[in-house]
């Protein structure tokens, strides 16, 4: 594969990624309150766990 689709590929995939952050952050208000309504909070030992992944992606 030449240079100019490999750099195509890198940049639609980090595309991607943020895109999918980007939708999770905009909808986490929503499903909190969901969440709330429907008796099924998630715990807080749920966000420390997906905190520390996040921390570990980005290094």
């Amino acid at each position: 594969m030449n240079k100019h689709f490999e750099d195509a590929w890198y940049y639609g995939k980090r595309a991607g990624r943020h895109l999918a952050r980007g939708v999770r952050e905009e909808l986490a208000p929503v499903e909190r309150r969901v969440r709330k309504a429907t008796g099924r909070e998630q715990t807080p030992t749920t966000r420390a766990r997906r905190a520390v992944r996040k921390a570990r992606e980005r290094v």
